[in-house]
């Protein structure tokens, strides 16, 4: 292992930071440097890419938040204590991490493609 924090998923080892580097170096490869070429879709599609790599932190982060957020705000309606904030915490931390496992099967779809 090296400084690169790896995602296990399914039993694959995926690593974003490296995979986005791949794609990026194919990409100049096959087409040049970027410009305004012809190339520019495939630009165009590695910035989506990249967009969608750098949201997932806010995904989780957003995630996590508004379920504490819900359950804090339950618990003082309620006076329940701070069950319900655990427990949508947790709904939070299950949410997130089902968008990021759907960014991976994502990855894993385009690279059998390939």
């Amino acid at each position: 292992m090296n400084e690169y924090s790896f995602i296990v998923y399914g039993g694959y080892q995926e690593n974003i930071l490296i995979e986005f580097g791949r794609s990026l170096s194919v990409n100049v490869k096959r087409n040049g440097p970027p410009g305004l070429g012809p190339e520019r879709g495939n630009k165009k599609n590695l910035y989506k890419r990249a967009m969608r790599y750098s949201a997932i932190g806010l995904e989780i982060g957003f995630s996590v938040a508004i379920g504490v957020a819900i359950g804090y705000y339950l618990d003082r309606y309620f006076k329940t204590g701070p069950w319900l904030t655990l427990i949508f915490l947790i709904l939070g931390v299950v949410a997130g991490l089902r968008s990021l496992f759907s960014l991976i099967k994502e990855i894993d779809k385009n690279e059998r493609r390939k």
